[in-house]
């Protein structure tokens, strides 16, 4: 179980409609320093999505902060780096599992070697004795 103010992928929309860092203010607090209104958050890759209609002024900035510390089941978790944005937790999030991927791959392909090796001498031990060689 996961909260999603301590995510990576939360991202918060501007006055202009433009997604961006939810900063550890908006986060804690529900808000941007400063100002009154109640950012709209939003995941990154779309899980989830909150509702910012809970009243207004700190009603509406207390619920966004419980809907944002509630615990949820979530995949698509990324650990919060603060310095870094939305998009770039999900560039390294996909880093990761490219990377766990092809550790797998190579796993399975040594294994497979593995195995044609040991099979490969089996069969030739076999040859040899059916053939009287050894």
């Amino acid at each position: 179980m996961v909260q999603c103010a301590k995510c990576g992928l939360l991202a918060v929309i501007d006055k202009h409609g433009i997604p961006g860092s939810a900063y550890r203010i908006c986060r804690d607090k529900g808000h941007k320093t400063g100002e009154d209104r109640t950012p709209m958050f939003l995941c990154w890759r779309g899980k989830r999505h909150f509702s910012h209609e809970k009243g207004e002024g700190k009603a509406a900035q207390a619920g966004v902060v419980a809907e944002l510390d509630q615990e949820i089941d979530c995949s698509y978790f990324v650990e919060w780096i603060e310095s870094k944005t939305p998009k770039e937790h999900e560039d390294m999030a996909s880093k990761d599992e490219l990377l766990a991927i092809e550790r797998r791959t190579l796993f399975r392909s040594s294994l497979m070697a593995v195995a044609v090796f040991v099979i490969g001498n089996l069969v030739v031990a076999a040859i040899k004795q059916v053939a009287g060689w050894g």
